[in-house]
């Protein structure tokens, strides 16, 4: 199991986010591949024209470390 770091503003932006797109589940992704800091996205379920798909937004990036 791997553990998760975040930060209050980062859990304030995704609970924003599942508001504005009425969703009650997300999935997090974050990326430590750069080997200095992490990188945190958010991927949304969304329905466009009857078919489902994703929007991905990062939540925080590079600027945040």
């Amino acid at each position: 199991m791997k553990k998760m770091l975040l930060q209050k503003s980062e859990l304030e932006r995704v609970l924003q986010l599942m508001t504005e797109f009425d969703c009650d589940y997300v999935t997090l992704r974050q990326d430590s591949g750069s080997g200095i800091g992490t990188v945190l996205q958010a991927d949304f379920p969304v329905t466009v024209k009857n078919t489902a798909g994703e929007f991905r937004v990062e939540i925080s990036g590079v600027e945040n470390w």
